[in-house]
């Protein structure tokens, strides 16, 4: 009985370790759009962090041809569209994530949205980025 219980407890623990390292990340490809329109993602913070985290691993025309495109602009809201971070330029180039750093006075707040758009209004864009709401 006693080892089962050790057993029950040691997966419990190993797989609550296992999720809670990812829990407010996700990794994703997005359409982003012409005219560098944002396009947002829900995330929940811990509110333990004055800073999130975000990477480009690659961007990409949408319509095919030439890909000389590398960066993309990220920031980050509340939930109901208050401005929390200043407007970030993302590289595919970058081999770290890139640390975004929350405005005084918005650090309350749980309920974030990552926002990304082009780096040029003329182009849309395949994106495939990470964020990290911590």
């Amino acid at each position: 009985m006693k080892k089962t219980t050790i057993k029950i407890f040691s997966v419990v623990l190993f797989c609550g370790l296992l999720f809670s390292s990812h829990v407010f990340a996700a990794r994703t490809t997005l359409t982003l759009p012409e005219n560098q329109t944002w396009v947002s993602r829900d995330a929940t913070r811990s509110g333990d962090h004055s800073n999130v985290h975000s990477r480009l691993y690659a961007v990409y025309p949408t319509n095919g041809g030439n890909d000389n495109f590398t960066r993309i602009q990220v920031k980050v809201t509340s939930s109901s569209g208050t401005s929390m971070s200043s407007i970030y330029t993302l590289n595919e180039t970058s081999s770290v994530n890139s640390s975004i750093k929350l405005s005084n006075g918005t650090l309350n707040n749980k309920k974030i949205k990552f926002q990304f758009r082009g780096n040029h209004p003329d182009h849309g864009a395949k994106a495939d980025v990470y964020y990290n709401a911590r």
